[in-house]
């Protein structure tokens, strides 16, 4: 054949029509049979006759269209590439488009046979791929109109396609993109495509995103184009919408690439979820990308593999999945023009979003103080020493430790004592050492009566610390991490779930979470255990006490006070101690004069009365 396939059957169903037109206009019978469709269709998968070149027949092979299925379809498009096809059809039917029984006639099969058959049965090839559609599905069958949709069309005359292909729904065709991942990554990728061309797959990342470029690089090698379906635009799950993008796929001969950024609570879940379940069933490839592992009860649906294409197995580049989501736009904008998101921009999108995600729940606190600036016992401090040890030493020591695997790399502390015995301050002191942020949790922003919420949020402010490798303080943690106890009614039930939610999203965390409890006793035990280091603050003694007062009164005083004494006297907590000098100092301001003993008594007198403790004028008057 020196035509393309196309030609040769435009011309011949054009060489039919027009002999059925004049034998009707002369009243003479005609009859078609389909003994010539066979030959007419030898050899019409072979590629190196009919190849890219030739739509038609990448057509015919992608959607299996039999001789009779492609020679029908044909008959479809006729009145659209003719105008006279267009008036022929008008004068010999209803319409200027052929009706199932004239095109049956036209390729010589007979409506009982069709129907037989299947020809045009609702999940045959024609009809289910969206190749024809019914203009008037009520009608009765041989009255029903052929018609073939717009984008098919396109795609026959060398059209680029869209990327709507319905309402609710965008898919663009990638690029091959300059690809971060590593070779043996894309070589597996390509393997399992080319193994099983129908596979639903998962691909994990990291935030150096190298899920886009692998998966554009290994479905170009297997032949097929990329297309990345943008989640947000989702509306719906219809038959339409799914059609739709099916169409799009097996027209571009693609591979259907989805990204899984959503959290449990996103509206925008179910939707994607029936989607996916769908794609699963159909006869493309579908790639799907994320940075957690997969969750089956979220997504409705079990990939085939999972490949994973994180670094160092994630633990080096985080990536929550809420940052993920902002990340992953910038990222997908960028691979439909050609290019990748660097590194340090996407890092910089997830810290971003991060501060934005703790700064709901916590407050950012800048370290003001370190260690030298702490007045505690030596074994308090040499606690304090190995915290910080652990953190700046994690990696080295962790790296090969097999003892922890399935665990974080994160540190984990517990700061015990009475109110004001310093537990706050050291956790300043600790992030200050450490060059890190300090974020204090909110307990009342992170707690709720709504089942679930609350893990929600502590799932969301652990994403967000990791991301933002910042120090993390839970203060005055008893109602949170609160012993758990015999299940009597919903409420215990769901305590001790929560619980159990926190003791697992501990173990996973990659960061130094510090809590701190005036009541250890009212700390789970479950807790304690898993804590790296649990450290007591006890209330000072007279030589600490006085070594508070002294710093804190070093630049007011101008006339000696008996220190000693005071601090010998009046057993108060640092905090207090603090406290009593900064009402002692303002006292002496608004006097005009510098800080005196009087000062001193008279603001110790006034931090006895807010712990309701009798006071009694005894030492420095």
């Amino acid at each position: 054949m020196t035509s393309t396939l196309w030609e040769s059957r435009i011309a011949e169903l054009e060489d039919r029509l027009r002999r059925l037109y004049v034998a009707r206009t002369s009243n003479t019978p005609v009859q078609f049979t389909d003994d010539w469709l066979e030959a007419a269709y030898d050899g019409y998968e072979q590629p190196a006759v009919y190849g890219r070149e030739d739509p038609f027949s990448e057509l015919c092979r992608e959607f299996r269209l039999s001789p009779a299925e492609a020679d029908l379809f044909v008959t479809a498009v006729l009145p659209d590439v003719s105008s006279d096809c267009a008036a022929a059809f008008r004068m010999l039917g209803p319409s200027s488009r052929p009706t199932a029984a004239m095109g049956l006639r036209l390729i010589g099969v007979t409506p009982a046979s069709a129907i037989a058959s299947g020809l045009l049965r609702e999940d045959a090839p024609l009809l289910s791929g969206g190749l024809i559609v019914f203009d008037d599905p009520s009608a009765p069958f041989t009255e029903r109109s052929l018609r073939v949709p717009d984008r098919v069309l396109s795609h026959l005359m060398g059209g680029t396609g869209k990327t709507d292909v319905c309402k609710g729904a965008r898919l663009g065709p990638l690029p091959l993109l300059p690809h971060i991942p590593q070779d043996a990554d894309i070589d597996a990728l390509t393997t399992q495509l080319n193994a099983d061309p129908a596979a639903t797959l998962y691909l994990r990342e990291d935030i150096t995103g190298a899920a886009l470029p692998t998966a554009s690089t290994a479905l170009y090698a297997t032949g097929r184009t990329p297309l990345l379906l943008d989640p947000f635009d989702l509306e719906h799950t219809g038959k339409e919408l799914l059609d739709g993008i099916l169409l799009e796929g097996r027209l571009s001969q693609g591979g259907i690439i989805v990204p899984v950024y959503a959290e449990a609570d996103d509206p925008a879940v179910p939707v994607l979820s029936r989607l996916i379940a769908s794609l699963a069933r159909s006869p493309l490839p579908v790639l799907m990308y994320g940075s957690d592992v997969w969750q089956e009860r979220l997504w409705k649906t079990v990939p085939r593999a999972t490949f994973d294409l994180r670094g160092d197995t994630g633990r080096t580049h985080p990536l929550s999945t809420a940052a993920g989501a902002v990340v992953d736009i910038a990222r997908r904008d960028a691979a439909l023009h050609g290019g990748t998101l660097a590194p340090q921009t996407a890092r910089a999108l997830a810290r971003s979003h991060a501060t934005r995600s703790l700064e709901q729940f916590a407050q950012h606190v800048r370290p003001q103080v370190d260690r030298q600036d702490l007045v505690l016992p030596d074994d308090v401090r040499d606690r304090l020493d190995m915290l910080v040890l652990r953190v700046q030493k994690r990696e080295e020591v962790l790296g090969g430790l097999r003892l922890r695997r399935g665990r974080g790399r994160g540190t984990t502390a517990l700061f015990a004592g009475e109110s004001g015995t310093g537990k706050s301050m050291a956790a300043e002191a600790v992030a200050g050492d450490l060059g890190l942020d300090l974020y204090v949790v909110s307990l009342p922003a992170v707690m709720s009566q709504s089942f679930g919420e609350t893990e929600r949020n502590l799932d969301r402010i652990f994403s967000a610390a990791e991301a933002l490798d910042c120090v993390i303080l839970f203060d005055e943690a008893d109602t949170l991490f609160s012993r758990r106890g015999a299940v009597k009614d919903a409420n215990d039930r769901h305590d001790n779930l929560r619980i159990g939610y926190i003791l697992q999203r501990l173990e996973r965390f990659d960061g130094l979470a510090i809590l701190t409890t005036n009541l250890r006793a009212n700390v789970d035990s479950a807790f304690i255990r898993r804590f790296d280091e649990v450290i007591e603050f006890t209330p000072p003694w007279a030589a600490v006490r006085a070594e508070l007062w002294r710093r804190h009164l070093t630049e007011f005083a101008d006339a000696p006070c008996d220190i000693d004494a005071i601090a010998r006297e009046y057993p108060l907590a640092g905090g207090s101690i603090r406290s009593a000098a900064e009402t002692a100092a303002f006292a002496a301001a608004a006097a005009g004069r510098p800080v005196s003993a009087p000062d001193v008594l008279e603001a110790v007198k006034t931090e006895y009365g807010k712990l309701g403790r009798l006071f009694s004028p005894r030492a420095g008057s």
